[in-house]
């Protein structure tokens, strides 16, 4: 009897210690952009559903991140990650230069009825009306700074802008606080030099981003640039 309760006893306590939840720890690692952290709770026994989180918040690529995301919110939408998701795909939606794509449908507008009847406007004949020849007018003086803006070369617009490349950077850390982006600028300082980029995302949340002030021109060399440092990182878009 004693060995038969205490064998239930212990079936019980694994029971609880294999459904043990990770959730706030994903939630405190992401949010202080702490990769190594994450990197470890792999080795923990996570849900799926953290599972999937932590993949996507470890992804280099952006694109990919985004889907996993997208297929987090779907399939749950009282998830509690669902907030963080929506976060990082607001913020990838900026970094690639496009808005925030909702799912939500989009109410169509309701016809108006056509009056069948005709008014007393259409039953009127009208006369058309005889356009006034206009007197040509004379044209005005340039100003000064018109005529110096005739003789001055145009402007020779920027390739890398009107051609619609996308250039890489670093990124660090990301948080809501601009302290604590300061902070890992100055831990950083004497490694890689770094910059402070601000964006809003629509809910009006404001999240500081600590990057690299240096730009490539694909995504396997920042990569590539950013494991010199030995430091956590990811891989963005501007």
């Amino acid at each position: 009897m004693v060995k038969t309760v205490l064998v239930g006893f212990f079936l019980m306590l694994t029971s609880e210690l294999s459904a043990q939840s990770f959730t706030k720890e994903i939630l405190q690692f992401a949010n202080e952009g702490n990769r190594r952290a994450l990197e470890a709770l792999r080795a923990q026994s996570l849900n799926e559903e953290e599972r999937v989180m932590v993949d996507a918040l470890l992804q280099l690529d952006g694109a990919v991140a985004a889907k996993m995301y997208q297929s987090l919110i779907a399939k749950n939408p009282s998830s509690p990650f669902v907030r963080l998701a929506d976060s990082r795909l607001r913020e990838y939606n900026l970094a690639v230069g496009g808005g925030y794509a909702s799912t939500a449908p989009v109410p169509l507008p309701t016809p108006k009825a056509i009056d069948s009847k005709p008014t007393e406007s259409m039953l009127t004949e009208s006369k058309p009306i005889e356009p006034k020849p206009s007197e040509p007018k004379a044209p005005e003086p340039k100003s000064t700074e018109a005529q110096l803006s005739d003789m001055l070369p145009k402007p020779v617009p920027n390739k890398v802008a009107s051609s619609g490349l996308i250039r890489f950077t670093i990124q660090f850390g990301s948080f809501f606080s601009r302290a604590q982006a300061e902070t890992l600028q100055k831990q950083l300082r004497s490694k890689v030099a770094t910059r402070i980029v601000e964006i809003n995302d629509d809910s009006g949340r404001t999240a500081y981003k600590v990057r690299s002030e240096a730009f490539y021109d694909s995504k396997a060399d920042a990569t590539s640039a950013a494991k010199k440092l030995n430091l956590d990182f990811y891989v963005v878009a501007e």
